[in-house]
């Protein structure tokens, strides 16, 4: 409906527990499409994503996501947040492993590092830790099949954004029958206030070092006058 939409990205969340041998943890899962990978978030991949054959042949796939760890508690820019997943990681490689996850068992065919310094780019709360197709999740994982818990949609560019948005929510509302059960957000309406204080915060940067360059300069002027003038005699 949308081809302005670079990507449109849905997600269903749930929490689960992840088994591997002896390991279990209570994780966040998320089912996704592979458009998920063209959102902007910052990662590096080992192994692979999903791809369209996943998706559309319920593939017991998943990929996992490895969060840095905290450091030193005196640091607190040395971690972005706690990994349920972490214990897996420190002892073994999942990758191509099988696990299971709630009643389900799914070969881990990558994983994600390096995640953004935001611990959640993809909504709600707290970042996903274990990532399967949204359709493997409906049907081996989710009771509610058609449930969806939010849709990432990305314009491409900001000028775009708010058109888009207003698309959007025309859409839902006819589709939902006039009924507004739903919120439309649109990201630029957050970052705007933070950009405009970014642009305030550099114009006083610069006019705070304009200044201290001119004062610094008229100081200098100041004190090469005066040693001109006290040896004015012997200058000429």
């Amino acid at each position: 409906r949308f081809p302005g939409a670079r990507a449109v990205s849905p997600i269903a969340a749930m929490e689960a527990v992840v088994f591997y041998g002896d390991l279990n943890a209570k994780a966040l899962i998320n089912g996704i499409t592979p458009d998920w990978a063209k959102l902007s978030w910052n990662y590096r991949l080992r192994g692979r994503f999903f791809n369209d054959a996943d998706l559309r042949e319920y593939g017991q796939v998943c990929v996992l996501l490895k969060k840095l760890q905290k450091k030193d508690k005196a640091d607190e820019a040395s971690w972005r947040q706690e990994d349920p997943l972490a214990p897996l990681f420190q002892r073994h490689d999942p990758l191509r492993k099988m696990i299971r996850v709630g009643g389900a068992s799914f070969r881990v065919v990558g994983v994600l590092e390096e995640l953004p310094q935001k611990e959640n780019f993809n909504g709600g709360d707290r970042a996903a830790d274990v990532l399967i197709p949204l359709t493997s999740f409906q049907k081996r994982l989710s009771r509610e099949q058609k449930q969806l818990d939010q849709i990432d949609v990305d314009s491409g560019e900001l000028a775009t954004s708010y058109g888009l948005a207003k698309q959007v929510f025309s859409l839902m509302k006819r589709r939902h029958r006039g009924v507004e059960d739903f919120q439309v957000m649109n990201m630029a309406d957050f970052m705007g206030p933070f950009f405009q204080w970014l642009d305030m915060a550099s114009f006083v940067m610069f006019a705070v070092a304009a200044i201290a360059l001119f004062a610094g300069g008229v100081g200098i002027m100041n004190i090469t006058l005066a040693s001109v003038n006290a040896r004015i005699k012997e200058i000429g």
